[in-house]
């Protein structure tokens, strides 16, 4: 439905973002953001995987570690 299709955006703009599409270094936040709505949609792998990348970017991300259960 319409809320799968606007999830789906969301997590594709974040993606983008997160990347540094617009010449700015990765930005932790964003991967952190990325991550909740792909649990929130049963995407645990990637859910974990944008977490595990927030956490490259920035050790320090304590919420990163949070959602990992670390």
């Amino acid at each position: 439905g319409s809320r799968a299709s606007t999830s789906r955006a969301t997590t594709r703009a974040l993606r983008r973002r997160g990347r540094g599409a617009d010449g700015h270094s990765p930005n932790a936040g964003i991967y952190v953001l990325l991550g909740d709505p792909l649990a929130a949609s049963g995407d645990r792998a990637g859910a974990r995987q944008a977490w595990e990348r927030a956490i490259e970017i920035s050790p320090s991300r304590h919420d990163a570690r949070q959602r990992l259960g670390r």
